[in-house]
């Protein structure tokens, strides 16, 4: 046997024998001693094996990274774009507050839906609006925390937001192109409907109605649509939760069922002994607004009851006459269905009275005061405020929460909504 000593000599001992004299050392040639330094270093650092990749697989690692890459931001990308802006918190309104609020605003909504319409308020502390990122977000009033969100599907805004139910259940509405979408009100879950091409969907009742043709409207009933034929003469004017349509014309009133024939009218009820035909204008907060022609002329208000109609109020009003003769009457409501201003009359619904406005033009129609012209001032009125003059630039109250008032402003080009509290002074 051999071995090696540290200067790359070689020993050599004999087996079996008695030990025998190491014979000479004699050196090791060139290439032993290479693989002897080759082992040392071995056991001093560990074996490594060297593997060669080829160039094509390191391209081909190369673009699959990339790809996953890519995945990933469009993945973020999407995600983002689900995940709308919310409301921006304790922030400065620009201009000028109305006189009754203070510009240090509670919450700021995110930019909004071009001609999406009003905000919505439902109830007293929940405001819906439609943002330029094509979301609806539903907003506690006092906080502004999103109480949900949801993605507006495609097509383009028929109608404002609307507060009203599908089937009993309270939802918020939208008509879509030819869709109606709604969400629930509790959680935001979504439910929609096809509607025949070239509906128009109102919410003046408990329910939506649908106009489905010159005399044919529909109700909603389990999620479908239930056909109603429309009396010759007639306009039909809200729904009802059960599905009922409620319909009027000069003759008379009726509560169409879907699906059966219309009878004979039921006659108004009139303010005297004398039979009447009114003129059918509008309906608002259960409400049928009507007017009288005559010298003078009337507005009569009647109250869609569950089983009747009645009469509600009247009184004498005035308005413009065209070249024509014939009377110019638009009913402008206000948001809260309470009140609204009959060309130049206030009709408070609730408080059962008539204001003359005199020479007067609507521009807006609040919750709790409408914005008009009155020869070349801008003058508010409202059934509840004592009648005045606008300030210069001072900000219009869109509406009222229990937090305080909806302000709309424009700013970098899109519109956005602030909540402004009230004064404490």
């Amino acid at each position: 046997m051999y071995d090696a000593d540290d200067d790359g000599t070689r020993r050599v001992a004999v087996r079996g024998g008695a030990a025998a004299p190491f014979a000479k050392k004699t050196a090791l040639a060139p290439t032993s001693r290479r693989s002897i330094r080759s082992r040392r270093a071995r056991r001093a650092t560990g074996s490594r094996t060297v593997v060669a990749i080829p160039r094509r697989a390191v391209l081909q690692l190369i673009g699959a990274l990339a790809v996953l890459a890519v995945a990933i931001m469009l993945i973020l990308v999407a995600v983002l774009r689900e995940s709308p802006l919310e409301t921006v918190r304790s922030v400065g309104y620009a201009g000028t507050p109305p006189s009754e609020w203070t510009a240090a605003a509670r919450w700021q909504s995110p930019p909004l839906l071009p001609s999406s319409g009003p905000a919505l308020v439902i109830g007293t502390d929940r405001v819906a609006v439609l943002t330029a990122e094509r979301h609806l977000l539903l907003i506690d009033a006092p906080t502004g925390d999103t109480m949900w969100s949801a993605p507006l599907p495609s097509g383009e805004v028929a109608t404002n937001l609307a507060a009203t139910s599908v089937d009993g259940s309270p939802v918020v509405a939208v008509q879509l192109a030819d869709r109606l979408h709604w969400w629930a009100l509790d959680d935001g879950s979504p439910g929609e409907l096809d509607l025949p091409t070239g509906s128009r969907v109102t919410f003046l009742g408990e329910a939506p109605l649908v106009g489905v043709g010159p005399s044919t409207v529909a109700a909603i009933v389990n999620r479908t649509l239930v056909q109603a034929e429309v009396p010759a003469g007639a306009v039909a004017l809200a729904a009802r939760i059960d599905g009922a349509i409620t319909t009027a014309a000069s003759a008379g009133w009726w509560h169409l069922r879907p699906g059966a024939t219309a009878g004979p009218p039921t006659p108004w009820e009139s303010f005297s002994r004398n039979s009447i035909n009114p003129t059918v204008i509008s309906y608002t907060g259960g409400q049928i607004i009507t007017t009288l022609p005559g010298k003078p002329l009337r507005v009569l208000v009647y109250s869609d009851r569950d089983n009747d109609i009645r009469f509600n109020f009247g009184g004498i009003i005035t308005a413009r006459t065209s070249n024509s003769g014939r009377l110019g009457l638009t009913w402008s409501p206000s948001p809260s269905r309470a009140w609204g201003i009959l060309s130049r009359t206030l009709v408070d619904l609730t408080g059962g009275r008539i204001t003359d406005l005199g020479d007067w033009t609507t521009q807006h129609v609040g919750s709790d005061r409408a914005l008009g012209t009155v020869g070349d001032q801008q003058v508010l009125v409202g059934p509840l405020i004592s009648r005045g003059q606008l300030v210069g630039s001072e900000g219009f109250p869109e509406d009222l929460t229990s937090a305080g008032a909806l302000v709309r402003a424009r700013e970098n080009d899109s519109e956005t909504i602030y909540l402004l509290p009230p004064r404490m002074d």
